[in-house]
């Protein structure tokens, strides 16, 4: 009797063991599937491009924005081009091989020496007024560069990662947040959301990529379109893109969000307070207009709350310089409402 009282003892211990060990493998396979969304696309080689049709930005005061990540400056790379090659007829943004940066209306032609070439995230946005003539580089919200000239006249499909009818002109990087507007945006109107994702109905508004589409790193070969998020729908065709892995697909963990922006007054929230700079190597400044009753909680990418404190009106100092690099989101809450905003530790 005891040795068979044994046997079911040592049965029930083995199926119990086999049971959790079952669970475990489950676990871990769960979280091995989870699903991450994309936030960027990348273009792992220098035949990744994306065909737009559609979008007219001649003859008209213009701005485009974007989030860019580049490996090499000193390799030629063209975020966007359009157009042929004549006078005025063919936009072209991105770098060239001499590191600089420009922002071109073929041999009407704007280059940029100097700006920060580190391998970080970094905003854009390249501005021309027809008005005044002006053509404007903005890196992170700083004037980079600016000078006068006569207006774009070109026409045809968008290239994003290519020179139109150029080999070896493909970017080689990442890209995030793709803005185009047939208006001027002005510095202070770039500074306030350029960490923020857009509706998709701002006035002005031509098109707007979030490239946000499919898995991160994923399968994601069945998506053939980059899908235009305004109302306009000048959705796009993929071009050699692998679609699979880490490169030449869709990735995450990109510096832009869908900030949570609560008002309870008809106060423009972004418009009364400051953060900078960013990216920061540690003291970021937070300029405090018309608000009350300010405190800021910090989290990181893990959703962590790292640091709080009350914020006056006026100038104020938030360190993180003891953080690790990476993202980090400042919720800051008033008694007029609520703002996040991303702020990159280098």
């Amino acid at each position: 009797m005891k040795l068979k009282n044994y046997f079911f003892l040592l049965t029930f211990l083995c199926l119990n063991n086999a049971i959790a060990q079952n669970n475990t493998l489950t676990s871990a396979t769960q979280k091995t599937n989870a699903v991450e969304q994309a936030t960027y696309l990348n273009f792992g080689s220098q035949n990744d491009y994306v065909r737009i049709p559609g979008i007219s930005i001649n003859n008209s005061s213009l701005t485009i924005e974007f989030y860019a990540r580049i490996y090499n400056p000193y390799q030629a790379g063209y975020i966007l081009s359009q157009g042929v090659e004549a006078q005025n007829q063919q936009l072209q943004i991105g770098f060239r091989s001499s590191g600089e940066f420009h922002f071109s209306f073929y041999g009407n032609d704007m280059f940029i020496p100097s700006y920060n070439r580190d391998s970080n995230w970094h905003h854009w946005a390249c501005v021309y007024d027809i008005s005044s003539g002006l053509r404007s580089v903005y890196q992170d919200g700083n004037l980079v560069g600016q000078s006068g000239t006569s207006p774009y006249v070109g026409t045809g499909d968008l290239l994003l990662g290519l020179r139109t009818l150029y080999n070896n002109t493909g970017y080689y990087g990442d890209l995030e947040d793709l803005r185009i507007w047939n208006v001027v945006r002005t510095s202070a109107e770039i500074i306030s959301n350029k960490e923020c994702e857009l509706v998709g109905n701002e006035t002005g508004l031509l098109a707007y990529y979030k490239f946000n589409q499919g898995e991160s790193r994923g399968y994601n070969r069945g998506i053939a379109s980059l899908l235009d998020e305004t109302a306009n729908a000048h959705n796009g065709t993929f071009h050699s893109f692998h679609m699979s892995g880490s490169q030449s697909n869709f990735v995450a963990g990109s510096p832009v969000s869908s900030c949570t922006v609560l008002s309870t007054s008809n106060i423009n929230l972004t418009s009364e307070l400051q953060l900078s700079p960013n990216p920061t190597t540690g003291i970021v400044n937070v300029n405090i207009s018309n608000l009350t009753n300010v405190s800021v909680l910090v989290y990181n990418l893990n959703g962590k709350e790292v640091f709080n404190t009350v914020l006056s009106k006026g100038e104020n100092s938030v360190d993180i310089s003891h953080f690790q690099s990476g993202m980090y989101s400042f919720k800051i809450t008033s008694a007029e409402g609520i703002v996040v905003k991303k702020v990159l530790k280098k």
